[in-house]
């Protein structure tokens, strides 16, 4: 399974029979889940291209919701909550530098003629809700239930998500091969300097050891999505941002000046 670079929480369960979905006027639940999916994951398209992630510094990038807009300002974009018309609009007056959606999104707003550059990087998906009224699904038989749940939980999950992802993919390779959208692949994150996305060596000389270290966003630290996660906007993170293999760096570490030096610099693997 793919490690996206922002983790959004998908909700991907199997239940036994049903879930709820909070508590009503009288205390009791609203609402039977019947299932949830999620669509493909999204991406990021650029109105004004960019080398790599950390090319997005003051850029204006529409987030989907406040999870993303959390990503973006890790890497120092402005990010505004739009709608996809909104979207649209805002991309056609040249009044913001991209946006993150998904390609089945780009396509049903009529969106990518406005773009010229899509990150591959998968930022998240949207997930969606087939709900059904409390008090109506327990006046159904539990031999109903169960019918309709052989259609939901896991199996809706699956064929819900399988469909969008299918058409994403679809709609994707249509993009590359009009060729006119400049694709930015994940395992094609630049890696003559060390930027967002970069898995880091680096020497410490005062321990004499090389460690790795993975330079993403807080979200990313928080989850615990891969070891000795870095953060942009950190102080070492702050002081490894541009440099090359060979350079060197001096940090100030409990009183202590701490020499490293840049050993490596590869793109994170997805896998």
């Amino acid at each position: 399974m793919n490690k996206p670079i922002l983790c959004l929480s998908l909700f991907l369960i199997s239940m036994p029979s049903y879930a709820y979905l909070g508590p009503g006027l009288g205390g009791g639940a609203i609402a039977a889940v019947i299932g949830f999916f999620a669509a493909e994951p999204n991406a990021l398209f650029m109105k004004t291209k960019a080398k790599d992630l950390s090319a997005l510094k003051n850029m204006k990038i529409r987030a989907v919701g406040g999870i993303h807009a959390s990503w973006l300002e890790s890497l120092g974009a402005a990010s505004e909550t739009l709608s996809s018309a909104e979207m649209n609009e805002a991309l056609n007056r040249g009044t913001l530098d991209g946006a993150v959606q998904g390609w089945t999104g780009m396509r049903t707003f009529k969106s990518l003629a406005l773009v010229d550059q899509a990150h591959a990087v998968p930022a998240g998906a949207i997930p969606f809700l087939l709900l059904m009224n409390q008090s109506k699904w327990d006046s159904l038989s539990s031999g109903a239930q169960e019918k309709i749940m052989e259609h939901g939980g896991l199996s809706m999950a699956k064929m819900g998500g399988g469909a969008y992802t299918a058409v994403g993919e679809e709609i994707r390779a249509g993009v590359i091969d009009e060729g006119r959208i400049e694709i930015v692949e994940y395992s094609e994150i630049e890696t003559d300097e060390v930027g967002f996305g970069n898995k880091v060596s680096i020497y410490d000389e005062v321990k004499e050891e090389t460690k790795e270290y993975y330079l993403l966003g807080p979200i990313e630290f928080e989850l615990d999505t891969f070891p000795m996660v870095v953060t942009y906007h950190s102080p070492f993170g702050q002081a490894i941002i541009g440099k090359k293999v060979g350079e060197d760096f001096t940090l100030n570490i409990r009183g202590e000046d701490t020499k490293f030096t840049i050993k490596a610099i590869d793109a994170i693997s997805p896998d």
